[in-house]
């Protein structure tokens, strides 16, 4: 069960339904690589706007299913916020989701997080203070936790 569901749970909105063996289908088609490269950038522009949040949007080959580039549109952040315009996406690019940063150790989705992540594509990463490649965390757009693999490309 992912956040969002548990939060849906907790406050009477109802929950996701299926079976379990649909559940492990899906998590098996659900395999995304992020280039190394890509995150390692990520990560600096973190620490560079520290104690702001960061933002970007994730590109890449969608059939490969793997994270190429970084999406950068005009965003207003703070410490406890990142906006992104989605306005200024060009007509016809597709993105992935988003990348921002927690000024805090918390890789966690805050309740923003998630309402973003419903909205803005399939997969979502979360830098966390001290922003290392070991402080990441990859989410769905229902906010549960889902494996990234990074590699060399």
């Amino acid at each position: 069960m992912g956040i969002l569901d548990a939060l849906r749970n907790a406050f009477g909105a109802g929950g996701s339904s299926g079976s379990s063996g649909a559940k492990k289908a899906k998590e098996k088609d659900f395999r995304y690589t992020i280039s190394r490269e890509v995150l390692e950038t990520a990560i600096a522009a973190a620490r560079e706007s520290h104690p702001h949040e960061f933002i970007a949007l994730l590109g890449g080959n969608r059939r490969k299913k793997h994270i190429s580039e970084l999406v950068f549109l005009p965003s207003v952040t703070g410490g406890v916020s990142a906006v992104i315009h989605m306005d200024m996406l060009p007509i016809g690019m597709s993105v992935f989701g988003t990348i921002h940063s927690h000024p805090t150790p918390n890789p966690t989705p805050s309740l923003q997080d998630l309402e973003t992540f419903s909205k803005r594509g399939i997969l979502h990463v979360i830098i966390a203070y001290p922003y290392t490649m070991q402080s990441w965390r990859a989410y769905r757009s229902d906010g549960s936790l889902v494996e990234l693999e990074v590699v060399e490309w």
